[in-house]
Protein backbone atom coordinates (compact mmCIF):
# COMPACT_ATOMS: atom_id res chain seq x y z
CA UNK A 1 0.00 0.00 0.00
CA UNK A 2 1.84 3.50 -0.87
CA UNK A 3 1.51 6.32 1.58
CA UNK A 4 1.62 9.28 -0.01
CA UNK A 5 2.77 12.85 1.93
CA UNK A 6 2.86 16.57 0.95
CA UNK A 7 5.46 18.77 2.01
CA UNK A 8 7.36 21.98 0.62
CA UNK A 9 10.43 19.95 -1.20
CA UNK A 10 11.38 16.71 -1.31
CA UNK A 11 14.62 14.26 0.78
CA UNK A 12 17.28 14.16 -1.16
CA UNK A 13 18.48 11.25 0.74
CA UNK A 14 18.30 9.59 4.63
CA UNK A 15 21.07 9.82 7.24
CA UNK A 16 21.62 6.81 8.92
CA UNK A 17 24.14 7.08 12.34
CA UNK A 18 26.78 9.43 10.64
CA UNK A 19 26.62 8.41 7.24
CA UNK A 20 24.46 10.19 4.77
CA UNK A 21 23.03 8.22 1.55
CA UNK A 22 21.83 10.20 -1.45
CA UNK A 23 19.35 9.55 -3.98
CA UNK A 24 20.33 9.66 -7.64
CA UNK A 25 17.41 9.93 -9.08
CA UNK A 26 14.21 11.28 -9.11
CA UNK A 27 10.70 10.60 -10.76
CA UNK A 28 8.92 14.07 -10.95
CA UNK A 29 5.47 14.70 -12.67
CA UNK A 30 4.11 17.88 -13.32
CA UNK A 31 0.55 18.47 -12.99
CA UNK A 32 -1.21 21.54 -14.67
CA UNK A 33 -5.00 22.53 -16.02
CA UNK A 34 -6.01 24.48 -18.81
CA UNK A 35 -8.80 27.14 -18.93
CA UNK A 36 -10.80 29.41 -21.60
CA UNK A 37 -9.62 32.22 -19.14
CA UNK A 38 -6.39 31.88 -20.39
CA UNK A 39 -3.85 30.83 -23.12
CA UNK A 40 -1.40 28.12 -22.57
CA UNK A 41 -1.33 25.77 -19.30
CA UNK A 42 -1.00 26.60 -15.42
CA UNK A 43 1.64 24.20 -13.23
CA UNK A 44 -0.83 23.25 -9.70
CA UNK A 45 2.00 21.18 -8.46
CA UNK A 46 4.48 18.65 -8.42
CA UNK A 47 4.50 14.75 -7.57
CA UNK A 48 7.93 14.06 -6.82
CA UNK A 49 8.89 10.32 -6.04
CA UNK A 50 13.14 10.26 -5.03
CA UNK A 51 14.74 6.69 -5.75
CA UNK A 52 18.07 5.15 -6.08
CA UNK A 53 19.61 2.57 -9.02
CA UNK A 54 22.21 0.50 -9.09
CA UNK A 55 24.24 1.29 -12.19
CA UNK A 56 26.27 -1.59 -12.96
CA UNK A 57 27.58 0.13 -16.00
CA UNK A 58 29.25 3.60 -14.32
CA UNK A 59 32.75 4.34 -15.15
CA UNK A 60 34.46 5.35 -12.15
CA UNK A 61 37.56 5.78 -13.94
CA UNK A 62 36.05 9.05 -15.95
CA UNK A 63 33.61 10.90 -13.42
CA UNK A 64 31.96 13.44 -16.57
CA UNK A 65 30.93 9.39 -18.01
CA UNK A 66 26.80 8.87 -17.65
CA UNK A 67 26.22 5.42 -17.55
CA UNK A 68 23.93 3.33 -20.03
CA UNK A 69 21.64 3.00 -17.88
CA UNK A 70 20.47 6.34 -17.40
CA UNK A 71 18.98 6.35 -20.69
CA UNK A 72 17.21 3.06 -20.21
CA UNK A 73 14.87 3.05 -17.53
CA UNK A 74 13.78 -0.68 -18.11
CA UNK A 75 17.40 -1.66 -17.18
CA UNK A 76 16.97 -0.28 -13.84
CA UNK A 77 17.65 -1.94 -10.37
CA UNK A 78 16.14 -0.43 -7.75
CA UNK A 79 19.09 0.26 -4.54
CA UNK A 80 18.06 -1.74 -1.74
CA UNK A 81 19.15 -3.51 1.66
CA UNK A 82 19.92 -6.70 -0.13
CA UNK A 83 22.33 -5.04 -2.92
Amino acid sequence: EKTYSYEIGFPLGTVEGDTAYLNNHVTMKILYHTSPDFIGRRIVGFEVEPQSIKHSDYDSSNPTSVPETCFRPSKWQAVSESN
